[in-house]
Parts: structure tokens; sequence; C-alpha cells
């Protein structure tokens, strides 16, 4: 699953992390909710022979929400 936050809701980069994580923390504003996504989805990851590896979109994560809750699946 992937988060989109658009760039112009991203307030600073922290790219050297924490005592904690030692990874970039992204600091945002959350102007969807509760959330700072503009979107959620599940992608998958094509790295192709002559390139670097992108990212398609197999399913909103709403949908599969959805889907999971009509089925009884639990998320």
């Amino acid at each position: 699953m992937i988060g989109l936050i658009p760039f112009e809701n991203i307030e600073t980069v922290d790219w050297e992390g924490d005592e904690f994580y030692d990874y970039p923390h992204i600091y945002c504003f959350f102007c969807y909710g509760k959330e700072p996504y503009e979107h959620l989805g599940y992608y998958t990851e094509t790295t192709p022979s002559h390139g670097l590896p992108f990212f398609t979109e197999v399913a909103p994560y709403d949908r599969v929400r959805r889907l999971s809750k009509k089925l009884g699946v639990v998320t």
C-alpha cells in the first residue's frame, strides 16, 4: 500500500531521521481529514531491464476495504 502526499502539503523533510529510526521523516499538513494522503492504493513494483523501477496501481484502498468488508475479510 502506498499513500500519495501532494508536494505542496509537505512542510519539511528531516533526511537524517532520529534516535529511533535512521531513515528520512516527512513532515506534512493533514489536509484530508485525519490523513496527509491525497490517495491510498495498492501498487505493484516493476523494474524494467533498461531503467528505474516504477509503480502501477492495482486497486484503490477504499475499494479494497469495501469489498473486504462485504466478504467478511478482516483488514
